[in-house]
């Protein structure tokens, strides 16, 4: 399995994780495209305060985060109670063998399909614990995350606004 997961890895497309360079990052920060209000902090010199407005959830669809890989013990905290216990011996054996790895790929279609979304889903198309489950997939993301493709450390920030030489 191990070599599996190596060898799909280094399929990958160089530059698939690649965020932000520093000077992206200064960019950026100092267009401020999204009005997040960096200008004050940025000239005031308080990186740490650029760092939290950067990294803060914000709200709206623009910056809503698919997440990938969701742990096992939260797709479980997201099972609406009746939904649960209405389980045939069948689905619950699918369940049980769906998370038996420890985490789930929320971001695979067939996933998605198996859990609530196809013929035989299950749970319920339009129940609450797809309604659960699609908050727990798609949550609120930072300004960094959208920009960046990731939360940013102060050493980002510090780098991007104070860089070496100038």
């Amino acid at each position: 399995m191990r070599l599996v997961v190596l060898l799909l890895l280094l399929l990958v497309p160089l530059g698939a994780w690649a965020d932000c360079s520093t000077s992206q990052l200064a960019s950026l920060l100092a267009a401020d495209a999204d009005n997040i209000g960096f200008a004050a902090p940025i000239a005031a010199a308080q990186d740490g305060a650029v760092l939290r407005l950067a990294n803060d959830p914000q709200p709206g669809a623009a910056y809503r985060v698919q997440r990938k890989i969701i742990p096992s013990y939260e797709v479980t905290a997201s099972y609406d109670p009746t939904e649960f216990f209405a389980l045939t011996t069948a689905k619950l054996n699918q369940l049980t063998s769906l998370l038996s790895p420890g985490s789930i790929d929320a971001s695979s279609q067939n996933m998605q399909d198996i859990l609530f979304g196809g013929a035989s889903a299950i749970f319920p198309a339009n129940g609450a614990t797809k309604a659960n489950l699609v908050a727990l997939v798609k949550s609120p993301g930072s300004w960094a995350q959208r920009r960046c493709g990731r939360q940013l450390t102060l050493t980002d920030i510090s780098d991007a606004l104070h860089p070496a030489g100038g």
